[in-house]
Order: C-alpha cells, then sequence, then structure tokens
C-alpha cells in the first residue's frame, strides 16, 4: 500500500474513532466518511471547552486539599481556553 494512502485511511480512522467521522459498508466495502473541516474544528473546540468547564467547576474543592495541584490545574485551562480561542480563530466565520 502507497505510504499517502496509508496516512490517508490512518486520518481516517482517527476522524471515526473521534466521533467525527462515519463508516458504511458499500458493496462489501467500508467508506469512510469525514464531517467538513470546519465542523471537525467546531467539535474540537465543543470539547475543548467542556474538559476546561469541568476542571474548572472542581477547583475549588481541589484548592482547599492541595493548593499546588489547584495552580497547576489553573494553567491547564489557561492552555485549554487558549487553544479553543485558537480553533475558533481557524473557524472564522464559520463559526
Amino acid at each position: 500500500m502507497h505510504a499517502g494512502h496509508q496516512l490517508v485511511c490512518r486520518a481516517a480512522v482517527q476522524r471515526r474513532d473521534l466521533g467525527l467521522a462515519f463508516e458504511r459498508r458499500i458493496g462489501g466495502r467500508v467508506v469512510v466518511r469525514s464531517m467538513p473541516d470546519h465542523a471537525v474544528v467546531w467539535e474540537l473546540g465543543r470539547r475543548v471547552a467542556a474538559v476546561a468547564e469541568r476542571i474548572r467547576a472542581r477547583l475549588g474543592s481541589i484548592g482547599a486539599a492541595d493548593l499546588v495541584t489547584q495552580d497547576v490545574l489553573i494553567k491547564v485551562v489557561g492552555t485549554l481556553e487558549k487553544q479553543q480561542w485558537l480553533l475558533r480563530v481557524q473557524l472564522g466565520e464559520k463559526a
């Protein structure tokens, strides 16, 4: 199998595994159809925001027990919010 074809197949499988593509059987072959790129970027942004929100919701209780862990998680949330912003910028007018 050609290396370029292997890369395309691997990317399609990764999108499917992330729930960003679907597959169906056509004449005995499995065909993976990806969502449009802007939909993939939007979904990734949504998932990053959800993770940041879950961490933010737990910061108070974590801080009461361990201030160092709370400080690390605050930095993680900041990085996630930066990535979310970059994904929104990438979407541009399709947001």
